[in-house]
C-alpha cells in the first residue's frame, strides 16, 4: 500500500498511447490527475518520455520533462531517450536533449553510445552533429568490440 498522500503508480496504457500520439492537451490533463505519471514504465522499462522520443514528439518530450521526467531514464537495455532520438533520426529532439544535459557517452547494456545508435541507423546528420559539435569519440567500441567508425562506414557517408 502506498504511503498516505502518495499515489500508486500503476502502468497506464493511456499515458503511453497519449505519449506516442503526441496529444499535449490530453497528456496535460493526465498529469493534472496524476502528477507523477511520467514515472510509470512499460515491461521493457520504457517511460512515457521514451515513447514520445521514439515517435519524435519534441513538444511532448518537453512537457514530460517539465513535469519532472528524467532525460536520463533507462529502459531495461539501458537505452535513454537520447539513444532513441539518435536511432530514429529526430534531429530536433537530439538538439533539445543535448541542451538539457543528455550524455553523449551514455552506454546501453550492449555498450552502445548514442553515436552508435545514430551511425547504425544511418542518421548522418545526427552523427555529424554529435561528432563535430559535441566531440563524440568515433573510436568508442560497443560490447561486441565494434567501433562507431565501423558502424558508420556501413551506414553513413564519412
Amino acid at each position: 500500500r502506498a504511503p498516505q498522500g502518495e499515489e500508486t503508480l500503476v502502468p497506464s496504457k493511456k499515458a503511453f498511447e497519449v505519449s506516442r500520439g503526441g496529444n499535449l492537451a490530453e497528456m496535460y490533463t493526465l498529469l493534472l490527475k496524476r502528477p507523477r505519471l511520467f514515472e510509470i514504465t512499460e515491461p521493457d522499462g520504457c517511460t512515457p518520455l521514451h515513447a514520445a522520443t521514439i515517435e519524435g514528439h519534441l513538444d511532448m518530450a518537453q512537457l514530460l520533462a517539465q513535469a519532472g521526467a528524467s532525460v536520463h531514464a533507462r529502459d531495461r537495455e539501458g537505452w535513454q531517450p537520447f539513444h532513441f532520438a539518435c536511432a530514429h533520426g529526430h534531429f530536433g529532439l537530439v538538439q533539445w536533449l543535448l541542451e538539457v544535459g543528455a550524455d553523449i557517452a551514455s552506454r546501453t547494456e550492449d555498450g552502445w553510445e548514442p553515436m552508435h545508435a545514430a551511425a547504425d541507423s544511418g542518421e548522418v546528420q545526427i552523427a555529424r552533429l554529435i561528432r563535430e559539435k559535441y566531440d563524440a569519440d568515433i573510436r568508442a567500441t560497443s560490447s561486441d568490440g565494434q567501433a562507431v567508425r565501423a558502424r558508420a562506414a556501413r551506414r553513413c557517408d564519412y
